[in-house]
């Protein structure tokens, strides 16, 4: 009995007292306690803890919320909730040491100049009384910087070892101004404090859209900055250039930057490189004032090319630059462009919205660019502006390539799709209207005006120009005066050419003038007159397309040498599956005719009646020799040819003409030349009394071909 009542005692006792270290060990009973404490500990610090709800228990978890803290020098503090674990083993060896504290929805607000406090505190003597294997905040913090206060969202996940030297290890910040798209998101933050210095040893992650790698540090009482960023490729925000000609156009870059800051003037070196050959190196040097950041200087030196900048940027947006370019290659910078070498100067001004847009932008160019036109010097001299995606000249600009000048005004409007601009040119190089016309012409100068109309794709032009020494094809012209306009709907394309022509050649044929008249549309072209002359010589036509397969010759007339050609009837040639085709034709040659059909493509072929006309109206234009014979002809001609392997059958007979020197009165000429062989039936040539001559039988004639 007596044994059961000291057991029933001990057992009595041990539940008092397990019950009296359960109650003592909640939170809440320490609350005044805990609040004086911190307040006694605070008080150095112009600190005090006003009000704060703790409960929970000190063996487990201890959780608090409506934390306010405020200082007399106009700093608060309000924690909305918090959870602290303590690592008691822990603290026994290494100092008090929390094993968890997170504090959630935080509002810290510092109203007084930063600058000073950051004058008056003394990092070197900076400790904190206890180490932190979990951290996690998150919340707002408001500092008044420069006049202005500035609010920060963020949040922070790492630990605090304050063994030796105070030192920071977080493995997630996140930081962003209020209202502000772009972020600070690092997934390494180591920062040390010692001797009187705060060193970030590591730091990797994003700063907005740019990744970075480096170390920094920071003297406080003297406030500089120095540093080393690494900067991995990124792209040049998509967003910035949504709104301009240059979204998506800007390659990958990556660079270096070694900085000094201080007393918000920073300086350094800056490289920077790309996947496209851009390879510079040079020096900056910014400035941040209340309003604006302003640099100074920005030198970047490459292998052939420097590029000198000075410019700012305000808080509302505007902003300025100023360039100096020596040997730029604009290839380097920006991905499907040509290479340029562009020396001069260019003044940037405009501003971007909020959410950092560009909006607005004004262009000055004075340079000089020696490598876009086949190493011919040009120059850019004027003024663009671009706003609310509308591209407009001020004043023209003026476009010198070599000997040709353009003076240039008008606009493009890219929302729409849209631009209207005129051109006058001086001795302009006909590559220029290469660009809006048949891409044809090899060479020439062009003077006049030129009107450019209607949708980007697919515009509309209208050109009065001057054209000396013309080449086209084998078209050869000292002069071309041309009216021409071009409808296009993006569907088809119609309108109409006028033009005169001075002196020129075409091949060996000597033109002293001419006009040329036609017009176009969806599937028709009608050339209304086509006429050159040289002496007494002419060649005159006009014709129309029935439909895109279909061209109908209504005219065609030639005078050469004294000899007459003109159609009886018209002329038309289709066009199926590569091959053009004529449907049979009459042609009158002087007191003669011509009938026949040809059949042009990958099968050649064609017969060919003549009847009471000199051949050598024909044969004159052939370089051998031995096809040359005039004589008025009479007779038929068949041929044929495919995969080279001619078939040409031929029935004439001729009277009082010349062959090979030797005239005669008449000549027949009977044969068929097939697969290298020549079937002479009959080739006979007399001369009144005194001359005769007849062949037949088989020549072998050697394929030069095969």
């Amino acid at each position: 009995m007596l044994i059961q009542k000291k057991y029933i005692i001990k057992s009595t006792i041990l539940l008092a007292i397990g019950f009296l270290i359960y109650l003592f060990s909640n939170a809440n009973i320490w609350e005044k306690f805990i609040i004086s404490k911190i307040n006694a500990e605070l008080k150095s610090r112009e600190w005090e803890l006003k009000s704060v709800n703790i409960s929970g228990n000190f063996f487990s978890l201890i959780t608090f919320d409506s934390l306010v803290a405020r200082s007399s020098k106009t700093q608060s503090l309000f924690i909305n909730q918090g959870i602290i674990n303590i690592g008691y083993i822990s603290s026994l060896f290494e100092g008090l040491t929390f094993d968890i504290l997170s504090l959630e929805e935080l509002v810290y607000s510092q109203i007084e100049n930063q600058e000073s406090l950051i004058k008056e505190f003394n990092y070197k003597d900076f400790r904190l009384p206890f180490s932190i294997r979990d951290l996690f905040v998150s919340g707002k913090l408001t500092s008044e910087i420069n006049g202005k206060n500035i609010p920060i969202l963020g949040s922070l996940k790492g630990e605090i070892n304050n063994s030796d030297n105070l030192k920071f290890n977080f493995s997630s910040v996140s930081l962003s101004l209020l209202n502000d798209t772009s972020k600070i998101l690092l997934d390494t933050l180591i920062i040390t404090t010692y001797d009187n210095q705060i060193y970030v040893d590591s730091l990797s992650g994003r700063i907005g859209l740019i990744p970075i790698e480096g170390s920094m540090s920071y003297t406080p009482h003297l406030d500089i900055f120095k540093g080393s960023l690494d900067i991995q490729e990124f792209l040049i925000s998509k967003e910035l250039f949504s709104k301009t000609p240059l979204k998506g156009k800007f390659s990958k870059i990556s660079g270096n930057l070694d900085f000094k800051s201080e007393k918000g003037s920073s300086d350094g070196r800056i490289s920077l490189k790309n996947n496209i050959g851009l390879d510079m190196n040079g020096v900056f040097k910014f400035t941040l004032s209340d309003s604006s950041y302003l640099l100074n200087q920005l030198k970047l030196e490459g292998e052939n090319s420097n590029l000198d900048c000075s410019g700012e940027w305000t808080n509302r947006g505007n902003f300025y630059a100023n360039l100096n370019l020596d040997s730029l290659d604009i290839s380097r910078w920006i991905i499907n462009q040509p290479k340029t070498n562009l020396t001069g100067k260019a003044l940037l001004d405009g501003y971007t919205s909020s959410n950092n847009v560009l909006e607005k932008i004004e262009l000055k160019l004075e340079v000089e660019e020696t490598e876009l036109y086949k190493n011919t010097r040009s120059t850019f001299d004027g003024k663009i502006v671009y706003y609310d995606s509308l591209l407009t000249t001020v004043n023209s600009v003026m476009l010198n390539i070599g000997e040709s000048s353009l003076l240039i005004d008008g606009s493009i409007n890219l929302k729409e799709d849209k631009l209207d601009i005129e051109a006058d040119l001086q001795n302009a190089d006909i590559e220029l209207i290469n660009e809006f016309w048949i891409k044809e012409f090899s060479s020439g100068r062009a003077t006049g005006r030129v009107q450019i109309r209607g949708p980007i794709k697919s515009p509309s032009a209208v050109a009065d120009l001057n054209c000396k020494n013309i080449s086209y094809k084998e078209l050869r012209l000292e002069n071309l005066d041309f009216h021409t306009e071009i409808n296009n709907d993006g569907i088809s394309i119609n309108g109409f050419l006028s033009s005169k022509i001075n002196k020129g050649n075409w091949k060996e044929i000597k033109i002293d003038n001419g006009t040329m008249d036609f017009s176009f549309s969806k599937n028709k072209m009608v050339i209304e007159s086509f006429h050159l002359k040289s002496g007494d010589d002419y060649f005159l036509v006009s014709g129309s397309w029935l439909s895109s397969e279909e061209y109908k010759i209504d005219r065609i007339q030639i005078a050469y040498q004294d000899n007459y050609l003109v159609n009886a009837k018209p002329v038309i040639i289709s066009y199926i599956d590569s091959t053009i085709i004529t449907d049979p034709f009459e042609i009158h040659i002087n007191d003669g005719l011509l009938e026949g059909r040809l059949k042009i493509g990958n099968i050649r072929e064609g017969r060919l009646k003549m009847s009471n006309f000199d051949s050598k109206v024909l044969t004159q234009f052939f370089k051998d020799q031995r096809l040359n014979i005039s004589g008025i002809v009479f007779g038929e001609l068949w041929f044929s040819l495919l995969n080279n392997n001619p078939i040409v059958d031929l029935d004439l007979s001729l009277k009082k003409g010349q062959y090979m020197g030797e005239e005669f009165d008449e000549m027949i000429i009977s044969l068929l030349y097939q697969d290298n062989l020549i079937h002479i039936d009959d080739v006979s040539m007399t001369r009144a009394k005194d001359m005769g001559m007849q062949v037949s039988g088989i020549l072998p004639i050697e394929n030069n071909n095969s």
